[in-house]
């Protein structure tokens, strides 16, 4: 009862449903002045429906420069020829390592591969195609909001969210489970938390130790978004222009990434960014705990009149949006 009246009062953690139906309402009615409902298809029309659903992750990675990546392996559902000794030694037989769908949103899908056992576990449970990753030790986690119009020399950053991952610090005394219990907020993940880490819950942190509990950057899983948009600067700007220029017909996403600290992300220096979003990335600094609902669909609405304008601008240099029979091929091959 505690955690759903936390949940209540706090609409970072309501339904996407039930806020985005204002925003599909203005969706639509951008669709209708543009005289197509799929508009926003166009707006990066290298990715599958401009990036709103059903998009390859692997497809955005492999364009990037290795030095801005983790290593990324790719591998096409069914897994009948699957050879792991080949697979791990593309990863130097070293763990952990991090799989997900090809095809997936909001963090569907994705585990910490501890040993060959739960990538075997994976891959048996899995029907879809699958990316592997090296896991980037970084502490520092951002996402970065990123748009272009055509021909531009130099795009625009609208949004930085910084992700702090669910940690406790330790007392020496309490388990972890306890610690948890404490605060109101990291309450509501307990009980994904015995589910996808249930040998942490008992152990007992020494006193001042920070303990991160879910290594995975993923809101569902216990992370909290901040407002970075205060480090928005014209160098960070030009690092990320230059690097949009490696995937073809990028105008609007979402870069999510790590870096070995946030220093060296302002002035693009040991990054590796691990996925590319595209229309349906969101300006996710708005989930700070404390921000307005109304602050947040003013932001939303905002960026969707921004992706409206990008499509304008595509249109003028000839893409069209996909055709309808497409966009429902795509929503009807989802496996997740």
């Amino acid at each position: 009862m505690k955690s759903f009246i936390y949940r209540l009062y706090r609409w970072e953690f309501w339904s996407v449903k039930v806020v985005y139906f204002p925003v599909f309402i203005y969706v639509l009615s951008l669709g209708v002045r543009f005289r197509n409902l799929l508009f926003f298809t166009c707006v990066n029309p290298y990715m599958e429906a401009g990036g709103l659903f059903n998009a390859s992750k692997y497809k955005q990675l492999k364009h990037l420069p290795d030095h801005l990546k983790p290593k990324t392996v790719f591998i096409s559902y069914p897994f009948l020829d699957l050879d792991f000794d080949l697979l791990l030694k593309e990863f130097k037989n070293s763990f952990p390592l991090i799989a997900k769908p090809d095809k997936a949103e909001r963090g569907k899908g994705i585990k910490l591969i501890h040993n060959l056992k739960d990538l075997a576990l994976y891959c048996k449970k899995a029907n879809y195609d699958i990316v592997i990753q090296e896991y980037i030790d970084y502490d520092f986690e951002a996402g970065v909001l990123f748009y272009k119009y055509p021909g531009e020399n130099k795009g625009h950053i609208s949004s930085i969210v910084v992700k702090l991952f669910l940690s406790v610090i330790g007392d020496g005394k309490h388990t972890v489970n306890e610690l948890l219990l404490k605060d109101p907020r990291n309450r509501i993940y307990v009980p994904k938390i015995k589910i996808n880490h249930p040998n942490i819950l008992l152990s007992v942190p020494i006193l001042g130790e920070k303990l991160i509990i879910e290594p995975i950057g993923n809101h569902n899983r216990g992370t909290m978004f901040m407002n970075g948009n205060f480090l928005i600067t014209n160098t960070l700007t030009e690092v990320f222009h230059e690097i949009s220029t490696h995937i073809p017909d990028f105008h609007y996403g979402r870069f999510d990434l790590r870096s070995s600290s946030q220093e060296n992300f302002m002035i693009g220096k040991d990054i590796k960014i691990v996925e590319v979003n595209g229309v349906n990335a969101e300006p996710a600094h708005i989930y700070e705990p404390g921000t307005t609902l109304i602050y947040g669909l003013k932001t939303i609405l905002g960026h969707w009149k921004t992706i409206y304008k990008l499509a304008k601008a595509n249109q003028i240099k000839g893409i069209k949006p996909i055709s309808f029979y497409e966009f429902w091929k795509l929503w009807s091959n989802r496996k997740l």
